[in-house]
């Protein structure tokens, strides 16, 4: 059996969903095996679309660093102060981006 076919997902999801410390492994009353999968695909989408934003970011920002240090020629400890930065832009660009997404939403 394929390791993605939609019975495999689904115990999968059932079996992880047991070890949850706050749940007893019992489906709720109501709650069919397809709301789970649906629940999982819809997780998996959200961090997919969020690791490439990550990783856009990265190459954006990289792309920038190198560019500045090719065009001004500054010191190494400036290109490492700037690659450093990016630790500090990305969390803020994200937490902006998250703020912003709350404030729509309200």
């Amino acid at each position: 059996m394929d390791e993605h076919s939609p019975a495999n997902v689904a115990d999968t999801l059932f079996r992880v969903r047991a070890k949850h410390p706050h749940n007893d492994g019992v489906p709720e009353a109501g709650e069919r095996p397809m709301t789970r999968v649906r629940e999982w695909i819809t997780t998996a989408r959200e961090e997919r679309w969020g690791m490439l934003t990550d990783l856009a970011f990265a190459v954006v920002w990289v792309t920038v660093v190198e560019l500045v240090t090719y065009l001004l020629s500054p010191p190494t400890w400036v290109y490492y102060t700037l690659m450093l930065a990016g630790i500090v832009a990305y969390f803020g660009f994200v937490w902006n981006f998250e703020l912003a997404i709350s404030q729509q939403h309200r």
